[in-house]
């Protein structure tokens, strides 16, 4: 008995001793060989109650901080948190089973191997460089699921020190969305595994090709680090086309009546108004295109950038609406208190007329809620809708300044789960979605390398400002009549530098965009639906797009589904400049968007050589049959096309096609050194300056020659001078 107190007494008296040292040793009876314990270091192994035993060590350690060191095994935790002073080292072998949360505001040391498991949560603001996914179970094998393992790194990384996910060399599957709110550094490849629904496959939108969709839809998510903020559009009332300074930008009320934010430098605000601009309503879709744009506060003062593209007025009045009343796209009426806007004919007399499934009488349809969706059937017994009424109103959301993020070396790699082995129409949405602005991406790789999946969009940027790509690698969006490698709606401040995108219908394209510079870098068809500011420099175009032959007939036929030469740069909107560009295989240059029409400010092609054996459109600005505007079309201030050159047979052709919108004002186009021109169909002003004529047809309202030559024949210009003065090379002109 005597014997034992001695043993206790000398045991106690040793604890006590290594205590005052600022080390502590804390195992469990179970635990016959713990670690040993050194200066400022606290080791722990497992237990039978190890959340009371955590919290015990890190009691233990000096108040300056130390080391708490974990030892091989499971340790079981509900709830605990490390604080700032001490660091959390775990050992290859141990494991931190967390319950509920385990809140880290220290530092941590742990290899390249699992450190968390558990339902809980690991928060904190974890002082480390870099969170790994391994720290959380990724295996990183391209078989086993790592979308939880990912997410849980990312929110970690979201408030660490480094503020900073690495990806480490392998594959990882994600079956789900991955929201990505700090820097990445990406050496592995992130698997996105989509499988075709089947049962989904839809003839929609007056086409006879099937789209297909996917059965589950997911992306990695650049995401902003709190909710958009909901604002009252009354302050943003009265705002015009061309303005950059808010009228206001302290004291906004909510939207929810709940209070009132000022609006800060680096934030962006997002204009929607429904009272759309212009329609496509036709045999191909209904379809409209609403006023909308996103704007950065460049300063204290509510000076913003870009400039609006659209103006914002409060909503003009307008009398009941009326069964009686026939009313075009593009009217308004007012019911029951709120304004409305027709998107389709309503009335007495009002039919749909389809190409090929025959005439429908609409009639009157009123904007009801419920009932503004009109369903009908074809002749041939199609059955369709359309939505012929939208309610006018303007939603302004405000996102505060947002940190920076740099995303380096992401791979995305889609794969697609198609038993049947045939060609599918996918509408995938996107394997990389942007909503953040102040991002900037290094060696970005997203690609799908299955030819008879035909994605709808790769990378999609929306409603975000000052997104950056340095030399991205974007292949395989193919869909036919989606198909966008870069998808970008609603952005400003865009620029891709030394990018390639290709294979797709659309290497870049979206709509509402502003302030987009491309600079090097070689892609398909760059496209915006309406734009402003574009600056092209420096690129080469693979003018390809995907098509389907009798696209929108009954004769498509999907399984011819192939490339083709396109268009190099279709756009609508204002003030494009494209310069020194090497452009292969194209049907045309530049073409105005025929669903929309508008083509305004300033139009510059410069310093452009094309290569192609066949006859090439150098300006196409025709208007489609097939749609209706509900606006005026809206032409250049001025077209400059200068130093333009084609290798190979055939000349270049242009066109305005004035006649077709016989209400456009007249604008000059000036065309500087440019060779060998075929054709040219213009009612406008145009001066030719030091051009290449050869076997050239012309149909022109007003024209000066100044030091051109002509080669071969040439007709339509009898009005300005004698057929024989043409014959020879020099120009009479």
């Amino acid at each position: 008995m005597k014997q034992s107190a001695l043993i206790c007494l000398i045991l106690t008296a040793l604890l006590l001793l290594v205590s005052a040292s600022g080390c502590a040793l804390l195992s469990d009876q179970r635990s016959p060989k713990p670690l040993t314990a050194v200066g400022g270091i606290v080791e722990l192994v497992p237990g039978a109650d190890d959340t009371a035993a955590f919290a015990a060590a890190v009691a233990a350690l000096p108040p300056a901080g130390g080391t708490l060191r974990l030892g091989a095994g499971t340790l079981k935790l509900e709830s605990a948190v490390v604080p700032p002073q001490v660091e959390l080292h775990v050992l290859a072998g141990a494991m931190i089973q967390v319950g509920k949360q385990l809140q880290i505001d220290g530092a941590l040391q742990a290899g390249s191997y699992q450190v968390f498991d558990g339902p809980g949560q690991v928060t904190g603001k974890v002082k480390v460089r870099e969170v790994l996914p391994q720290w959380f179970g990724a295996k990183g094998d391209g078989c086993s699921d790592d979308t939880r393992p990912l997410q849980q790194a990312a929110n970690l990384a979201q408030y660490s020190e480094g503020r900073t996910l690495r990806i480490s060399q392998g594959r990882y599957l994600f079956t789900g969305n991955l929201y990505i709110r700090c820097n990445v550094e990406c050496l592995g490849t992130l698997v996105q595994q989509l499988e075709v629904d089947q049962a989904r496959s839809r003839i929609g939108n007056f086409t006879y090709v099937p789209s297909h969709a996917v059965r589950k839809s997911f992306r990695v998510i650049i995401a902003n680090d709190q909710p958009q903020i909901a604002l009252q559009a009354d302050p943003f009332l009265g705002l015009k086309a061309g303005d950059f300074q808010l009228p206001t930008f302290r004291q906004i009320p909510l939207a929810d009546g709940s209070g009132q934010i000022d609006l800060q430098e680096g934030g962006t605000f997002h204009l929607f108004s429904t009272d759309f601009f212009s329609s496509r309503n036709n045999q191909y879709g209904d379809q409209w295109y609403d006023k909308t744009e996103s704007s950065m506060l460049v300063s204290g003062r509510g000076d913003f950038y870009p400039e609006l593209m659209y103006s914002y007025l409060p909503p003009p009045e307008a009398p009941e609406w009326n069964a009686e009343t026939l009313y075009a796209k593009g009217d308004y009426c007012s019911f029951e208190g709120k304004l409305h806007k027709a998107t389709w004919p309503s009335g007495p007399g009002a039919t749909f007329s389809h190409k090929y499934r025959g005439e429908v009488a609409l009639g009157p349809s009123s904007p009801t809620p419920g009932t503004t969706i009109y369903k009908f059937t074809f002749a041939d017994g199609t059955r369709d809708c359309i939505r012929t009424w939208r309610e006018v109103n303007l939603t302004v959301h405000y996102q505060p300044p947002q940190a920076p993020l740099t995303i380096n070396g992401l791979a995305i790699e889609v794969q697609v789960d198609n038993p049947q082995d045939e060609v599918l129409r996918l509408e995938n949405g996107a394997a990389l979605s942007v909503f953040r602005s102040n991002v900037t991406f290094n060696k970005l790789k997203v690609f799908c390398n299955n030819p008879k999946a035909t994605l709808s969009a790769l990378v999609n940027n929306n409603g975000c400002c000052n997104v950056t790509y340095n030399d991205a690698y974007i292949s395989g969006a193919t869909h036919h009549g989606l198909g966008y490698n870069f998808l970008n709606g609603t952005a400003s401040l865009l620029t891709f530098n030394n990018c390639v995108s290709i294979n797709c219908r659309d290497g870049i394209a979206g709509r509402c965009n502003k302030d987009v510079t491309i600079e090097g870098g070689f892609y398909n068809r760059i496209d915006d639906h309406y734009g402003m500011n574009y600056t092209i420099r420096n690129v080469k175009i693979h003018a390809m797009g995907t098509t389907i032959p009798g696209y929108c007939t009954p004769a498509a036929d999907l399984s011819a589904w192939r490339f083709v030469p396109t268009t190099a740069f279709a756009f609508s909107g204002g003030n494009l400049f494209i310069e020194n560009c090497q452009i292969y295989n194209p049907s045309g240059i530049l073409a105005s968007r025929g669903d929309i029409g508008d083509l305004f400010g300033e139009i510059v092609m410069q310093n452009l050589t094309v290569h192609a054996e066949r006859q090439v459109t150098l300006l196409d600005m025709s208007v489609s049959q097939n749609f209706d505007y509900a606006h005026a079309v809206r032409v250049p201030n001025k077209v400059v096309l200068e130093n333009i050159r084609k290798t190979g047979t055939g000349g270049f052709l242009f066109s305005s096609n004035l006649d077709k919108r016989p209400d456009a004002p007249r604008f000059e186009v000036m065309m500087r050194n440019v060779e060998p021109i075929a054709s040219i169909t213009c009612g406008n002003p145009m001066v030719f300056d030091s051009c290449l004529f050869k076997d050239a047809k012309f149909q022109l309202g007003e024209a000066q020659f100044r030091f051109c030559t002509f080669d071969g024949s040439t007709s339509g210009l009898e009005k300005f001078v004698s057929p024989q003065s043409t014959a020879n090379r020099n120009s009479p002109f």
